[in-house]
């Protein structure tokens, strides 16, 4: 089990207070949509950071929670990335173009459960991007030196939650007979954390070194 530094938490901290400066800054302005998402992604990014830290090395926390969190925080770090290539497409991403008239219509739950993806992205004939999609636009679907990229990370994430209650089986087999603890957080998902961390740090204008693949 390990913990983020708290110099990194602090960046954090401070990528915040910048943002809302920014936001301030563009009050007004065609910056204005693009800057309320930075603001929106760093403010909710860093309370996942925070929680994942403070439970690191909680034994009642299992990893499987720590899966399904980093999981959703990559899926958002891709299309937040997205959207910064993509700065048009901020005010959808807000929700500013949702036809209410075609929605109110609907009343399939699933349909209104569309209000927050396919309807948001209403100038796209398929709506909101897949997430491979979005990650093959910024450059991170794939790599040509075969190096880790954010969907390949995504896509083991989504593995290890599809297969969640079973290696939590394994996992508690393995501390009944070999009393290895697989609460908290591992090395390995700290890492995944800090590589998004530099990632979006660096988005900020923090130079943090992304950690090795």
């Amino acid at each position: 089990m390990a913990k983020i530094d708290a110099s990194i938490l602090e960046a954090l901290a401070q990528a915040i207070v910048s943002s809302v400066h920014e936001l301030d800054a563009y009050a007004g302005t065609e910056k204005e949509h693009i800057c309320w998402v930075k603001t929106n992604f760093i403010k909710h990014f860093t309370e996942d950071v925070f929680f994942l830290n403070d439970h690191s090395e909680d034994n009642s926390f299992s990893r499987r929670y720590g899966n399904l969190i980093i999981r959703d925080m990559l899926e958002q770090l891709i299309e937040f990335l997205y959207l910064l290539k993509n700065p048009h497409l901020s005010e959808e991403y807000l929700g500013l173009a949702i036809k209410f008239d075609e929605l109110n219509r609907k009343t399939s739950l699933v349909n209104k459960e569309k209000l927050f993806g396919n309807e948001r992205y209403n100038s796209k004939s398929t709506g909101r991007p897949s997430v491979s999609d979005m990650a093959k636009d910024i450059g991170e679907k794939s790599s040509a030196d075969g190096s880790l990229t954010l969907y390949k990370l995504y896509q083991i994430l989504s593995e290890r939650c599809h297969n969640s209650y079973f290696s939590s089986l394994l996992d508690d087999v393995n501390k009944v007979h070999s009393s290895i603890s697989a609460c908290g957080l591992d090395e390995g998902q700290i890492r995944e954390v800090l590589i998004m961390v530099a990632i979006v740090l660096s988005e900020y204008n923090y130079d943090v070194k992304r950690p090795r693949n």
